[in-house]
């Protein structure tokens, strides 16, 4: 539910971001960037951010799990393979979310976002 929730946030923040960089995707294609250099600029700087906030909470959430589990009688280990499945799930929509808004920006026309300058 809580990866639902940020992704409904990813999605509004790309779509205001690219709607923002309208006029700098469009100088960049003026310039000759390729379509794959403007969805590469768009998606690094959310997949930067996952990334960062990630390796952030990973010690805190192995605390908190540690902490709930000592409270039962039958006692299971941490497995640090649910913090990377979850860094790769969060990874791969991101860059869906984040891909499908950019790659939309990246094949407009450039006269389209640069018409009234």
């Amino acid at each position: 539910m809580a990866i639902f929730i940020s992704l409904i946030g990813i999605l509004g923040l790309v779509a205001y971001s690219t709607e923002q960089k309208s006029k700098e995707i469009g100088i960049r294609k003026v310039l000759g960037a390729s379509s794959a250099n403007i969805v590469y600029m768009l998606c690094i700087q959310f997949v930067k951010w996952v990334l960062i906030s990630n390796i952030v909470i990973w010690p805190l959430a192995n605390l908190l799990t540690n902490k709930f589990l000592e409270a039962f009688a039958y006692r299971i280990n941490f497995n640090y393979l649910v913090l990377i499945t979850t860094l790769g799930i969060t990874l791969l929509l991101t860059i869906i979310a984040v891909g499908y808004h950019s790659v939309k920006a990246a094949i407009s026309k450039p006269v389209n976002s640069l018409k009234y300058e």
